[in-house]
């Protein structure tokens, strides 16, 4: 956290080469684990499209929207072809695509400064804290993303009471609400990724927040906050 949050400070090309790293060993990780399952997503290629799709975004927000849904169209085409095989080639993709595109929204986020992109970390970080610190201790599912939401709701209120004062609006209760539905949501999608989480799959762990919040505040964030 603290490396992401000085790279986004430094400037976007620290921080796109730091998140082309890290998304593609999120994505290498969660293809690794499947290994086991009998579906075997080639790491190398889940990291490959991961790095693709985080550099492309480079470029702006419609190269990285057209190389996310090149590499789902290639995955899907060539997973009509019958064989098991394939089908772990439509995984890698999805995978690639999940894991680099949290990573591709960051770096088009931070045209508009490293403000929006801290607050989403601050939003994603509270989350994932909250769910941490209260859920591996409980004794229902529901706490832990309960207790992170309740997080966000703080996050929310210090961005509201931050930003009221320049530019009144319900901005940031909207990216508030948009946080505490979506942050879960990244979570359970990341679980249904991985084909035996107790392997070592730390990277993408510390994604899964951010697999859908990350493209939604990229389009919705600097409206929101203008």
């Amino acid at each position: 956290m603290v490396v992401t949050v000085g790279v986004v400070v430094a400037g976007r090309v620290w921080m796109a080469l730091w998140l082309a790293v890290v998304c593609a060993v999120a994505a290498a990780q969660a293809c690794r684990s499947w290994r086991s399952e009998g579906c075997r997503p080639p790491p190398l290629l889940g990291a490959a499209g991961a790095l693709i799709l985080v550099g492309s975004a480079m470029a702006g927000p419609l190269p990285a929207a057209v190389a996310a849904g090149g590499i789902l169209a290639v995955a899907g085409l060539v997973a009509l072809v019958p064989g098991w095989s394939h089908l772990a080639l439509l995984l890698t993709g999805i995978i690639s695509v999940a894991a680099g595109g949290c990573g591709a929204a960051m770096v088009v986020d931070r045209v508009h400064g490293p403000l929006l992109v801290l607050v989403l970390m601050a939003m994603a970080g509270a989350y994932d804290i909250g769910s941490y610190l209260v859920g591996s201790g409980a004794g229902n599912s529901w706490e832990g993303p309960v207790a992170g939401i309740a997080a966000i709701g703080a996050v929310t209120l210090a961005l509201a009471a931050a930003v009221t004062i320049s530019n009144p609006g319900a901005g940031p209760w909207a990216l508030g609400g948009l946080a505490a539905l979506l942050a879960p949501a990244g979570t359970q999608i990341a679980s249904r990724l991985l084909g035996k989480p107790q392997d070592d799959t730390g990277a993408l762990r510390r994604l899964d927040s951010l697999i859908l919040l990350a493209p939604a505040w990229a389009v919705l964030a600097p409206r929101l906050l203008s």
